[in-house]
């Protein structure tokens, strides 16, 4: 490891269309400007050769290697630029392969240290052998395994704790909730297509069209398979959008670290330190709680402070994409044995007077509301009455599903925004806590509990009774003393 190692060179294929897209504004604007487009497609062909030549020149200054204890990185193109990492400040290590690092069999790998920004260092373009075995290297591994490989047949099993079958991934397809994100798609085509009508419309009569036509009564027919088919469409879409997402998924452990493998096209290797994971969150949508089935996440503390898609994603790792809830102790016992303890809390449900809290006001905001449209459009006021019936029972199943427990080293927290969340939040991940009380609420003696852990995230209980959240405070307090 010590002798300098280049980046693959597909790297100046990766790393000319990047620059490439980044400057599509301007090649847009010159589009526009200068008639001649001949001109246009020949600055285009010079600029894009001149990235061609700087991303060669920073395929050629960019190495890797390890010396006296630190891992250094030199890369760029004008700016040079140095990263030097000590061995002993690596926390994890992940691999990477998307789709286009398959066709050349190459991976990206990020180190990252405890610093909490983003990865410290990225190899965008490794051979995939190379990779294994620098992750190895760092994280001073002596029996790594690689999951990915066709070797793995010949490897011992027990080393995997937790794989998911395709039978599993279907299921977690089937009510994974996506279908609302892949019905926007026809939801978007119909409000095309409704333009087109109107346009259409002004070009001809459209009454003697409908009575010549029965244009109502064709339509109402066809809405009797069409949506039917958008929904049956969109369920089949949001299926294999899992399955791609979360193929081959694996998690084993070592003493210090958990690597979760998973992806179809996009390939992850995750390297998540014991440490760093701040909470346990098992989250049960409209259709898997029914079920007794759950998704169970970890909360990574890390990343820095950017609330980007990219470092959201990074802080939520998925540990079990689909697992019955009576399994969640057992796989916990084998791979969080640290949280098991978490499972075996009964409860407590929050007071009968913080339904009443809950209800009542809403209630009677929702009924001054549906009289004033009564009174605006007397013959579409009925639209509001299913609207309250379904805001009530939404807040009902909130306070249903509300509780909180004390643990031996931690707290169990469960609420439900739109599916429902249950928390195990140990005492060492919390920044802050606070008891949230108005004037209402203090009346009807009631209050939230809320903390922030490390990774940013704020946890908040539902209404519960004041001296309950005085004992949760109480509580955190002596264990942060002891």
């Amino acid at each position: 490891m010590n002798k300098p190692q280049k980046l693959h060179p597909i790297f100046i294929l990766f790393d000319v269309p990047k620059h490439f897209v980044s400057l599509l504004p301007v090649f847009i604007f010159l589009w526009v400007q200068i008639e001649d487009w001949l001109i246009t497609l020949g600055i285009c062909f010079i600029v894009f050769l001149c990235l061609l030549v700087y991303s060669v020149f920073e395929w050629i200054r960019s190495i890797y290697f390890i010396d006296h204890g630190e891992f250094c990185l030199q890369k760029g193109g004008i700016f040079h630029k140095k990263v030097f990492i000590p061995l002993e400040q690596i926390q994890a290590v992940e691999i990477e392969q998307k789709l286009w690092h398959r066709l050349f069999d190459v991976v990206e790998v990020h180190i990252e240290t405890a610093s909490g920004n983003d990865s410290e260092a990225v190899l965008k373009a490794v051979k995939k052998t190379d990779a294994l075995s620098l992750q190895k290297f760092l994280l001073r591994e002596e029996n790594k395994v690689d999951l990915g490989s066709s070797l793995e047949k010949n490897q011992n099993d027990t080393s995997i704790f937790y794989r998911v079958t395709w039978k599993t991934l279907i299921q977690a397809g089937m009510t994974s909730g996506k279908i609302v994100y892949t019905l926007s798609l026809p939801v978007l085509f119909g409000l095309k297509l409704l333009e087109y009508i109107d346009e259409a419309s002004q070009f001809i009569d459209v009454d003697a069209f409908i009575e010549k036509q029965h244009f109502e009564m064709s339509m109402l027919m066809h809405l009797f398979w069409i949506i039917p088919s958008f929904l049956i469409v969109a369920w089949l879409i949001s299926i294999v959008w899992t399955v791609i997402e979360f193929a081959y998924f694996k998690v084993r452990r070592d003493e210090k670290r958990l690597y979760v493998e998973y992806g179809f096209f996009h390939l992850r290797k995750l390297t998540i330190p014991i440490k760093r994971i701040q909470m346990v969150n098992v989250e049960e949508n409209w259709l898997r709680q029914p079920l007794g089935w759950a998704l169970v996440k970890l909360e990574i503390a890390g990343y820095g402070e950017n609330n980007d898609e990219e470092s959201k994603e990074k802080k939520k790792i998925v540990l079990f994409p689909l697992v019955s809830k009576r399994e969640i102790p057992s796989l916990l016992q084998h791979i969080l044995p640290e949280y098991v303890a978490y499972t075996d809390i009964a409860l407590r449900p929050t007071p009968i007077k913080s339904k009443v809290y809950r209800l009542i006001p809403q209630l009677i905001g929702l009924i001054i509301v549906q009289c004033i449209f009564f009174y605006l459009s007397p013959t579409w006021s009925w639209i509001g009455i299913p609207v309250i019936l379904i805001l009530m029972v939404y807040q009902w199943l909130r306070y249903q599903d509300e509780g909180w427990g004390l643990a031996k080293d931690g707290i169990v927290l469960r609420n439900r925004v739109l599916v429902r969340n249950t928390f195990y939040v140990p005492q060492r991940s919390m920044q802050s806590r606070t008891c949230l009380q108005s004037r209402r609420m203090k009346r009807a003696q009631l209050a939230r509990f809320r903390t922030f852990i490390s990774s940013g995230r704020k946890i908040r209980s539902g209404y519960i009774a004041e001296m309950d959240v005085e004992q949760i405070l109480d509580w955190i307090k002596m264990k942060s003393m002891s």
